[in-house]
């Protein structure tokens, strides 16, 4: 039996958009970061789901002439997904390097402070079109 070449990659590519469309359907929604350090979403990752979000943060203060400066890298934030509206997070800035800007001050650089917090989310958005969560959380001293 020998097949039809047309009728055959018409079937084939058929299947193959099916299998997209369905595939396509079944991801999972857009991610929505926090920003560590700056600000944070009233949406939790979800569950199942680890989220690891990292940046560097950088300041420059300038009064007349002096000049104060302070780095902060890797300002890492990991949220872990326990339920549809509760995750586990874990935040530190990682290492700091700040200057004081003033004569005869030396630079000074430290680990940051490690942040555990829990958030549950409220309210999603839905129909009504607001999101709210509680974090509640404690900063270990490092």
């Amino acid at each position: 039996m020998t097949r039809g070449t047309p009728l055959w990659s018409a079937r084939l590519a058929a299947a193959m958009l099916l299998v997209g469309a369905v595939h396509a359907g079944a991801q999972t929604p857009a991610i929505v970061t926090d920003r560590p350090s700056f600000t944070n979403s009233p949406r939790v990752v979800g569950a199942k789901v680890v989220q690891i979000e990292a940046g560097l943060a950088s300041a420059r203060d300038v009064v007349g002439s002096e000049t104060a400066t302070r780095l902060s890298a890797p300002n890492t934030l990991v949220r872990l997904g326990m339920s549809p509206r509760v995750e586990f997070r874990l935040e530190m800035e990682g290492w700091i390097r700040q200057s004081p800007g003033r004569a005869g001050r030396d630079s000074e650089s430290s680990a940051s402070d490690l942040a555990l917090a829990a958030e549950y989310q409220l309210l999603k958005a839905g129909a009504r079109g607001l999101d709210l969560a509680v974090i509640a959380g404690a900063t270990l001293p490092t």
